[in-house]
């Protein structure tokens, strides 16, 4: 599972240039509006941009495995129930393992449709089907040169063995040997491309693996024309749809650090959380980034009050500071051998909180919204701006500065204790 390990390097470069990536109203209108097709609304929903219910039918009449799979995913773009559409791709799965390429379990030829029945049985968190046998189809169509074609047999492709990395990484095997294969194929034969939309998927498949590669980003982005779409090709700069969507997931990704198959997959994970509900996005994206998580019976609880030994425990884990070394010169004596010990003590050691006093932390006491505000502000490095602010009450000038730079959050009160909703509204301040 791929988490936010940096984020305030993110902050400081978005902070200089702007949102990854800005897709302007008309071509956002075009991707999200009715009849713009399901990639269209499967891009628009990983920039969270609204989409019309009428965006897409109620069912598909197609036996293309393919096609099912696609209509599976944009359909959980718009909040609907795709457990029949799991349904009919899971019994496609023939006896070898292969996802047919017909929903009546006929049909060995296509790749891509092997390949985007398992992305989608992913995205709707559907494991009721035979992985193994899934993953060992694939990697026996696997080419000798490491890439995949888009049908058995056929020669090896960039977008094809992309699409396949990402299939790799939805089974969880992106450290096996098949997966560096497919990469090594696409980092080969990127040189030569020139097609915008097979430079957004191998960019998207490269960087959902943890491979950063900073020149075929700025390659990626010399594609993108003034209205913030993207063309297939370098020299005839008009909007072309697959390029479009295909870079949008691709820079979505790159902008998160996290994939839209692993947002449709964790979204509606909760029974107790709604997409219409207070912070729902802001609640996704902590889970999204690995920050935060829920309960085993599959609630959130997003009205339970939180801990300050939790909110350190989010703050360390949200600015990617779990890894550094916790401050050992100063101690509180309520913290021995308690759960949050050593995240407390980075926390600490990094100037983001304080103890109450007395040797004390409080580390189960209620954090207070103006405990979270105070923290936030420090994060910011904006303590200067709090201290030039003299109030009443401790947290007057850290409130002025939150109010200034825009960290105040949706149902701030600086003496109530706070919910894990209004943690997560809070954190979301921080990107």
């Amino acid at each position: 599972m791929k988490k936010l390990t940096a984020i305030i390097t993110a902050i400081i470069m978005l902070a200089a240039q702007g949102p990854a990536y800005a897709l302007g109203e008309d071509t956002a209108y075009r991707l999200s509006s009715e009849g713009a097709g399901v990639w269209g609304i499967i891009a628009s929903y990983s920039a969270d941009m609204g989409m019309p219910a009428n965006a897409l039918p109620q069912s598909l009449a197609t036996n293309s495995t393919y096609e099912q799979a696609e209509f599976l995913m944009a359909s959980k773009a718009l909040g609907r129930d795709v457990s029949a559409i799991a349904g009919i791709i899971k019994r496609s799965q023939m006896k070898n393992g292969k996802l047919a390429d017909f929903t009546d379990g006929t049909g060995e030829k296509s790749v891509r449709a092997h390949i985007w029945g398992i992305i989608a049985l992913y995205s709707a968190w559907d494991n009721g089907y035979d992985k193994s046998s899934a993953l060992r189809w694939l990697k026996t169509k696997q080419n000798s040169d490491g890439g995949f074609g888009y049908e058995a047999g056929k020669p090896s492709d960039i977008k094809t063995t992309s699409e396949a990395v990402l299939a790799f990484k939805a089974l969880g095997i992106e450290s096996e040997e098949a997966a560096a294969r497919a990469l090594s194929y696409i980092e080969a034969k990127l040189p030569a491309e020139k097609n915008g939309e097979k430079l957004a998927w191998a960019f998207f498949a490269k960087h959902s693996m943890g491979k950063d590669d900073q020149k075929l980003y700025e390659r990626l982005r010399s594609y993108e024309l003034p209205d913030g779409s993207y063309s297939l090709s370098s020299s005839n700069k008009t909007y072309n749809y697959a390029a479009t969507c295909a870079a949008l997931l691709a820079l979505k990704e790159y902008e998160n650090g996290y994939s839209v198959f692993k947002k449709l997959h964790n979204a509606d994970m909760f029974k107790d959380l709604r997409r219409t509900d207070y912070a729902y996005l802001e609640v996704m994206e902590l889970v999204n980034r690995g920050i935060a998580s829920g309960y085993p019976d599959s609630t959130f609880r997003p009205s339970l009050k939180v801990t300050r030994a939790e909110f350190a425990k989010f703050l360390v884990y949200a600015l990617g500071y779990e890894n550094s070394p916790a401050r050992e010169s100063i101690t509180f004596k309520d913290l021995e051998d308690h759960w949050a010990e050593k995240t407390v003590y980075t926390a600490v050691g990094k100037k983001l909180i304080n103890g109450i006093g007395k040797g004390r932390f409080a580390p189960d006491q209620n954090v207070t919204g103006a405990q979270i505000v105070a923290m936030l502000v420090r994060a910011k490095g904006l303590e200067g701006i709090a201290a030039r602010f003299e109030g009443e009450n401790w947290y007057d000038g850290y409130v002025s500065a939150a109010i200034r730079r825009g960290l105040i959050y949706e149902g701030f009160d600086p003496e109530t204790s706070a919910t894990r909703a209004q943690c997560a509204k809070a954190l979301s301040k921080l990107y």
